[in-house]
């Protein structure tokens, strides 16, 4: 599973450089004299492609767990269809299915990638839905069954009761505009290089758009009884022309869609043999140490930091293998490195390792346990590899006209200029802080100062109120693209 905007579920990002597009960033002023950068976009060579469909399986069940709450299935970028669904749907709120959806994410945090497994564990056949007869039980440790079974049983009561096959068909232009674009833009996706890298040959491909799902992306895989495994990228939509109608771009998707479709390659090795049993103590070490970081991009347990290490590496190895110059390749590795998997690089040459070793490795699983040597070398040595990165991070050093946490400012201040250790480019991104927009208190960001070493925002505040929000390094930078260390400026205004 991939987020493209890492901290949705705690706060809005509420400033970066304006965009005649919607996505994650959307700008409410842009900073002046801001250094331009342009990124090459990565190469991709053509050898075989698995064309995209809007499946009414994943649209009727993440419509589902929207009306049940679940934040990843309420991103709100598609304006225009979340409307439609809002309009059609809102109505059966109250549906047993909708309350079982509840129920099971609140007690049983049910969400995110989880959703989706039991998804392409479904087949529509005699206008109903069943779970299909498989080889292997791709939902293990994800759903129970009598879950499982319940929630389908739901479902299509649901599906008759809204009428969802109405819906549906009534979306089918927009479908089919949506389609046509991602494939064009994924025309030079290679499929084949995962078979010949991963050692798994038999394997059917399925690209899924999940219009309403904002930046979540998922890869979910299933196994039919006497057929092919099938493995699924299951892309978000977060970028949208000013019309409402989804944009898709090569150099925010094509990684995305590799990203995806790399996790049923990688996953399910962690949990076969005693993989997961000797990497559990330098998981926990690791996670403990990037907990933050980690939550972020909705990570909050070992394995799933250990897959997402390693599904990040290959999409790397992907773009070496496909011929990719050697800045994207460096931007890639850096952004990984940003996002808190600040072992991306050593990981990245170690699979280099099993590549020009493949007779003595003929498959993923074979090299699994040097893989498994360095996560606890990795593990051993945290606190030094921590410190490194922590110290290439630009950081606040001081904010004026008053300190940070000061308690009596006055209600008239009108703007702070935020001060930094070295020089500083990028979008900037500005978080709520835990009080939320109530407390937010910054209108606008002015731009940079003295040489990018400082940033002034402009402030509407009240008497007697506390105030909060975190400056992220999801797009404030170094000159050498390490992203600034969160930084949380608090103060509270006196009373007139």
């Amino acid at each position: 599973m991939k987020l493209t905007f890492t901290s949705f579920l705690l706060s809005a990002c509420l400033f970066s450089v304006a965009s005649t597009k919607t996505s994650f960033n959307r700008a409410a002023a842009p900073f002046t004299k801001t250094p331009v950068l342009f990124i090459k976009p990565p190469v991709f060579i053509k050898k075989s492609q698995t064309e995209s469909t809007v499946d009414q399986r994943v649209e009727l069940v993440s419509i589902i767990f929207r009306l049940a709450g679940n934040p990843e299935y309420n991103m709100k970028f598609a304006k225009n269809y979340i409307k439609d669904i809002h309009d059609y749907f809102d109505k059966y709120k109250n549906e047993p299915v909708i309350n079982f959806a509840r129920e099971l994410s609140q007690e049983k945090g049910m969400g995110f990638s989880r959703v989706m497994f039991l998804v392409v564990n479904l087949e529509f056949k005699d206008n109903k839905f069943s779970l299909i007869k498989v080889s292997k039980n791709s939902m293990d440790g994800k759903w129970a069954m009598d879950d499982a079974v319940k929630f389908v049983n739901l479902l299509n009561d649901f599906y008759k009761i809204s009428a969802f096959d109405i819906f549906f068909k009534n979306h089918q232009e927009n479908y089919k505009q949506a389609t046509d674009q991602f494939n064009n833009i994924t025309a030079s996706f290679d499929t084949e290089w995962y078979l010949n890298y991963y050692g798994e040959h038999s394997v059917d491909y399925r690209t899924v758009l999940g219009l309403a799902n904002g930046g979540a992306n998922y890869g979910p895989d299933v196994f039919p009884a006497d057929q092919k495994k099938i493995v699924y990228a299951i892309m978000g939509s977060w970028i949208f022309d000013e019309a409402g109608n989804p944009v898709f771009l090569k150099n925010d998707y094509l990684p995305t869609l590799v990203h995806e479709f790399n996790h049923s390659f990688v996953n399910h090795i962690l949990d076969e043999d005693d993989n997961a049993k000797l990497l559990a103590a330098s998981g926990e070490v690791l996670l403990d140490a990037q907990r933050n970081e980690m939550k972020l991009e909705a990570y909050e347990d070992w394995k799933s930091l250990i897959n997402e290490s390693l599904v990040r590496a290959c999409v790397v190895r992907y773009l070496i293998d496909h011929k990719n110059n050697q800045q994207v390749i460096k931007d890639e590795i850096l952004l990984q490195t940003n996002k808190g998997f600040i072992w991306t690089k050593e990981l990245v040459s170690l699979l280099g390792e099993y590549e020009s070793s493949r007779t003595q490795y003929p498959d993923f699983k074979s090299f699994y346990p040097r893989i498994i040597t360095f996560f606890n070398e990795t593990a051993r040595d945290i606190s030094k590899i921590k410190a490194a990165y922590v110290d290439r991070q630009p950081k606040v050093t001081t904010i004026s006209p008053f300190k940070n946490g000061e308690q009596d400012v006055a209600p008239l201040t009108s703007e702070i200029v935020i001060n930094f250790d070295r020089q500083v480019t990028g979008k900037g991104s500005i978080r709520y802080g835990e009080s939320g927009k109530e407390h937010f208190g910054v209108t606008k960001v002015v731009g940079y100062l003295n040489n990018n070493r400082s940033c002034r925002l402009a402030l509407e505040l009240k008497p007697d109120t506390t105030y909060e929000f975190i400056l992220s390094g999801d797009k404030f930078k170094s000159a050498t693209g390490y992203s600034l260390q969160d930084y949380l400026i608090k103060f509270k205004t006196k009373s007139n």
